[in-house]
C-alpha cells in the first residue's frame, strides 16, 4: 500500500463512507454529489494502490486493506483536529479550570502572587490550586501544573527548571541550648534528627524517632526545640533571616538543588497551560 500521496480530502471522505457504508449518505453528509465522492474514492484507491471496499454487496464493507486505512486514518484525522485546535487556540484567551499542584509553602511563598496576575489578566479563567507533598499522577488526577517537588518524569511528562535553592540542616536556639551545636559530622551522632516521611533518610547518622510528611510540620517542631530538620531553603528563609532557626554544618548538603515545573506533554501546550508559563517567563 502506497501512502505517500494521499489527499486528506479524499481520507475524510473514505472514513465517512466507512463509518456509514452507503456512498449516498456520505455524499449527502460532505455536501457533494454521490457521483463526485465515487469519483474521489476511485482516485483515493488509485494512490494507495488497493481496492478499499467490497462492493459486491448491498452495503459498502471494508477490505482487509481498508481497514487497516481506516485504523491509521483515524489517528490522522484525530492529529488534524488537534492540530486545527491548537491553531485556533493561539488567537483564543485561556478558558477552563486550571489544576496545580504545589506544596503548601512553595503554594504561598511563590505562586499566590503569580496566580492573582493570571486570573486577573484572564476573565475566563479559574485556577484550583492542591496542595500536598506527593507526586501526583497527572493523567488520573487531570492536573495542569505541579510545582515544589523533585521527581523523574515519565515520557509523557515534561520537566522544567525554575530555579534552585539548596538543602540546610536547621535548629531553634533553644534546641541547640540543649543539644549542643553540631561542629562536624561526628557531632550528630548526639543530636535528634525530624525526618521527612516522604523522603529517604538521610545521612545524617542522627537519632530519629520522630517522621512529618508535612514541611510546615517540620518547621513548627523546629521552632518548638524538638530537634534538627533538613528542608529547602526556601522553606525556612524568613525564619533564618529572624534568628529563629539557625544553620548548622552548611557544606553537609550539595550547594544547589534544582526547583522543577512540570506539565503533561501533550502535542500542543493548552493556552490556560501555555499563558501561565509565560508568566513565569518560560
Amino acid at each position: 500500500m502506497n501512502v505517500n500521496k494521499i489527499s486528506l480530502s479524499h481520507l475524510e471522505s473514505f472514513i465517512l463512507i466507512a463509518e456509514l457504508k452507503h456512498l449516498s449518505q456520505a455524499a449527502e453528509k460532505l455536501g457533494v454529489t454521490k457521483a463526485a465522492i465515487s469519483q474521489g474514492l476511485k482516485l483515493l484507491e488509485n494512490e494507495v494502490g488497493s481496492i478499499l471496499f467490497d462492493r459486491s454487496t448491498r452495503k459498502m464493507e471494508l477490505t482487509e486493506a481498508g481497514k487497516l486505512l481506516y485504523e491509521e486514518s483515524l489517528g490522522v484525522k484525530a492529529s488534524m483536529e488537534s492540530l486545527k485546535s491548537a491553531i485556533s487556540g493561539l488567537q483564543v484567551a485561556p478558558k477552563g479550570v486550571l489544576r496545580i499542584m504545589a506544596n503548601p509553602i512553595w503554594a504561598e511563598t511563590f505562586l499566590l502572587e503569580k496566580i492573582q496576575s493570571y486570573l486577573l489578566a484572564f476573565s475566563e479563567i479559574q485556577v484550583e490550586l492542591l496542595t500536598d507533598e506527593r507526586v501526583p499522577s497527572m493523567k488520573m488526577e487531570k492536573i495542569d501544573l505541579v510545582f515544589g517537588v523533585t521527581w523523574e518524569a515519565p515520557l509523557d511528562v515534561v520537566r522544567r527548571k525554575i530555579g534552585e535553592t539548596r538543602y540546610v540542616l536547621v535548629g531553634s536556639p533553644d534546641y541547640f541550648k540543649k543539644q549542643g551545636k553540631p561542629e562536624k559530622k561526628s557531632d550528630l551522632k548526639s543530636q535528634i534528627f525530624i525526618h521527612h516521611a516522604g523522603r529517604e533518610l538521610s545521612d545524617l547518622r542522627a537519632v530519629s524517632k520522630l517522621s512529618m510528611n508535612q514541611v510546615s510540620l517540620l518547621k513548627s517542631a523546629a521552632l518548638k526545640g524538638m530537634g534538627l530538620i533538613q528542608v529547602h531553603e526556601y522553606a525556612v528563609l524568613e525564619e533564618l533571616k529572624k534568628g529563629l532557626l539557625i544553620e548548622v554544618l552548611p557544606g553537609f548538603f550539595k550547594s544547589e538543588e534544582p526547583v522543577f515545573l512540570y506539565y503533561a506533554k501533550p502535542k500542543f501546550v493548552q493556552p490556560k497551560v501555555r499563558e501561565f508559563l509565560k508568566l513565569l517567563g518560560l
